[in-house]
């Protein structure tokens, strides 16, 4: 109960120190997919025979790889 007090206390008191419109940029520059190490392993996984799916959505995470089936 303590704890919880001081953390709603302490939370309210840190500030962010960029605007929206300055963090909007900021996190709109990260990207979530297709990444140089996503694409490096994705065309190591195809030249070696591997068939995948990426980003699949019905599956809980939405992992970036999917493999099928294993060879």
């Amino acid at each position: 109960m303590i704890l919880l007090i001081y953390m709603q206390k302490t939370r309210s008191r840190m500030a962010d120190v960029l605007t929206p419109i300055q963090r909007h940029d900021c996190m709109s520059k990260i990207k979530g997919r297709d990444t140089k190490p996503e694409i490096k392993i994705r065309s190591w996984l195809h030249r070696n025979g591997y068939r995948f799916r990426i980003q699949k959505s019905d599956l809980p995470g939405k992992p970036d790889i999917v493999l099928k089936k294993i060879i």
